[in-house]
């Protein structure tokens, strides 16, 4: 991640290149999810700008489809699919600014985790996942 030491996001963005605190978003610290991406919803965490943040998600299906005989229309309420973490307030940032985002990594909780096309008429699908750690697993401070 280089690159990213020597970016204009790292050096003339609101953070100025300090050292960035960790947090960490669990699920306890979200409380509930939402559903819906606007001003409805309370900051779940305050940081600052160029801090880094481990967010705890949850599947699509929120754990509700555990087998093939779940059957998503019997077990899930809709819309109530796709819960997201947040708001994340960045301290400093304010109406109209631009936040620049980097995400170093994504990683399936389990085996169980489910995920849904964005496609219209695709349905929900498993993906095969590896066993053994992969790539983009372990503790951030080991990335």
């Amino acid at each position: 991640m280089d690159w990213l030491k020597q970016s204009i996001m790292r050096t003339r963005g609101l953070a100025q290149g300090r050292t960035p605190t960790l947090h960490h978003l669990s699920e306890a610290m979200q409380g509930s999810f939402h559903y819906t991406i606007g001003p409805y919803s309370q900051p779940v965490l305050q940081v600052q700008a160029g801090d880094r943040i481990v967010v705890d998600t949850r599947d699509a299906f929120e754990g509700k489809v555990k087998t093939e005989q779940d059957l998503p229309s019997k077990v899930l309420t809709m819309p109530f699919v796709n819960p997201q973490n947040g708001p994340i307030m960045v301290e400093g940032a304010e109406k109209g600014d631009v936040l620049a985002v980097y995400i170093e990594s994504m990683a399936p909780r389990g085996v169980d985790s489910i995920s849904m096309p964005t496609r219209p008429r695709r349905g929900a699908g498993r993906p095969k996942l590896p066993s053994g750690p992969t790539p983009c697993t372990g503790p951030p401070e080991s990335r």
